[in-house]
Order: C-alpha cells, then sequence, then structure tokens
C-alpha cells in the first residue's frame, strides 16, 4: 500500500519541477546542454541530431578563429614616364654620302650628250656595229636626262652582248659605269638589246660597246 501511495507523490513532483523550470527560465538547449560529452571539439551532423563525425581539435581551431579581412589588391604603381627631352631627340644634320658612281644629291640633273667610242668584238668582226648602233645616241642621251642625270662632266657606260648569225644583239648587261645612275646605264642596256648590229664574221661572237656622255650645261650657269 505505502508503494502505490508513493508514486503518485513522485510523478507529482516531477510535473510541478518541470513546468516550474519552462516558466522560470524558458532554457534553450544549448543551456541544457553546455558542453558535448561526446565530441570535445565539436561534431558534425545530419541536420536531425544524428551525429556524423566528431570534429578534430585542429578543425575546431580552424572554426574558432576569425578569418581576417581580405585585402584589396593594390594598383600598379605607373612607371614614371619619359621626360620630354628623352622622347624628342634632336634631329642630325649628318648627311650621309652618296654612293659612287651616282648624281650627288646636291647637283641638280644635267643633260648630256653622247658619243659611240668603240665597239670591241673577241674573236672575229663586227664592221657594221659601230655604225649601226651610233644611231641610238638620241635614246642614249634621254636615258641620261631621265634617270638622275650626270653625277661629273662626264661618264660613260659599257654594255656587253652577244651577236648570232642574225646579227641580232642579245642578252645585253652592263659591264661598267661611271657618272651616270645605275637605272641610267640600264636605260641603255635597253636600248641596244635586240638592236641590229650586222652580220657577225662567225656563228657567235661577244661584243662591248663603249658609250661616252658629256654634261650639257645651261646657259643661266655659265
Amino acid at each position: 500500500m505505502r508503494r502505490h501511495r508513493i508514486a503518485p507523490f513522485l510523478v507529482a513532483a516531477a510535473l510541478v519541477t518541470g513546468v516550474a523550470s519552462i516558466a522560470a527560465g524558458g532554457s534553450s538547449e544549448e543551456s541544457r546542454h553546455p558542453y558535448d560529452p561526446a565530441c570535445a571539439w565539436g561534431r558534425v551532423s545530419n541536420g536531425r541530431g544524428i551525429l556524423v563525425r566528431c570534429l578534430t581539435r585542429a578543425e575546431g581551431e580552424a572554426l574558432a578563429v576569425k578569418p581576417a579581412p581580405a585585402q584589396s589588391a593594390k594598383p600598379p604603381e605607373p612607371k614614371p614616364s619619359a621626360t620630354g627631352a628623352e622622347k624628342k631627340k634632336p634631329p642630325t644634320d649628318k648627311k650621309q654620302p652618296a654612293p659612287p658612281n651616282e648624281p650627288s644629291s646636291k647637283s641638280k640633273p644635267k643633260k648630256a650628250t653622247s658619243v659611240l667610242k668603240a665597239v670591241h668584238v673577241e674573236n672575229g668582226t663586227l664592221p657594221k656595229a659601230k655604225a649601226r648602233l651610233s644611231k641610238a645616241v638620241t635614246r642614249f642621251n634621254d636615258c641620261v636626262a631621265k634617270h638622275g642625270g650626270m653625277s661629273d662632266g662626264s661618264g660613260s657606260v659599257h654594255v656587253r652582248f652577244m651577236v648570232r648569225e642574225r646579227g641580232i644583239a642579245e642578252g645585253v648587261q652592263v659591264a661598267k659605269r661611271r657618272g651616270i645612275s645605275k637605272e641610267a646605264a640600264n636605260c641603255v642596256a635597253h636600248v641596244v638589246e635586240r638592236r641590229s648590229v650586222g652580220l657577225p664574221s662567225a656563228p657567235i661572237l661577244a661584243a662591248t660597246a663603249v658609250i661616252e656622255f658629256t654634261a650639257i650645261t645651261s646657259k643661266k650657269s655659265q
């Protein structure tokens, strides 16, 4: 009989204690469980109160440290700009010397007269070559006038060519030049190319024509 009387008394005391604790503080789960008896450095749960694993000491200390605020990267410092003296260099007054056999840049182009001085033939003869090439002296003069004139009072150009049985100058090339530009000498060679020079004394001959030029001075310069 005593046991049946004590049991209702204990149940009533437990209910009163629970109600009193709720009314007094309304404490949360953290206040009821201030420490974790299973995981000293914290735990990882699945969101439903089920333990997944305990944290290690290193993980717990890392979570306890507040991350330092991120520092914004500093923009690169601009390089010092070059001074005006470094940017702008004074132009040099030195002038490059004119190449040899080229008309000087200071002298104005001069007109010239030409004459076919000689035709040198190797291992044979070309009796009509000089007379026939002399008919082209006007065109030789035009070559000098159109391509830089004369660099001196006189000049010359040697053109080498081959002659076959047909008596036509072929394969003409400039062998030497003096006092006229390269362009003028090439122009003279082009005039001689494919020009009739008469029948050779042999099936094939090599020859060199020498054309001499003399500058014509204008009346104003006299």
